[in-house]
């Protein structure tokens, strides 16, 4: 079985990775493990690969990915847990010194509202005199 550009498309693959296999492989390319270090070397997804797979191979491919996404999980776990840390730090600062500046803004904004308002009074006026 090839992998080609059509396939991708047919699929539902994004117009950017049909135009990597089309460039990298106009004639399509079979799915060997050099292929597929290629295409991710590429930056194309390959996950989706796994939906082409006869179902009696895929339950054999699921159980040899099965521990390596469930490490994938675990170190992304503990990325995002240290992200979080460290952004949390950051949105702390982030508040502390936008809060006078939303409460200026805050205070400018009722001002000028009062302006705009003040200046609708006498055409408002004039206009309901009309009826």
């Amino acid at each position: 079985m090839k992998i080609t550009a059509e396939l991708l498309a047919t699929n539902g693959a994004c117009a950017d990775q049909v135009a990597i296999v089309a460039k990298e492989w106009p004639d399509g390319a079979e799915p060997t493990e050099a292929a597929l270090l290629r295409a991710v070397e590429l930056g194309l997804s390959i996950w989706w690969l796994r939906g082409l797979l006869p179902m009696s191979l895929r339950a054999k491919y699921d159980r040899q990915e099965a521990p390596l996404w469930a490490e994938y999980r675990r170190q992304e776990a503990a990325l995002l847990a240290e992200y979080d840390r460290q952004a949390a730090a950051l949105w702390a600062e982030y508040r502390r010194q936008a809060e006078p500046l939303w409460a200026e803004c805050d205070r400018q904004e009722v001002a000028l509202l009062a302006t705009y308002q003040a200046g609708l009074i006498a055409p408002l006026a004039r206009a309901f005199a009309e009826l």
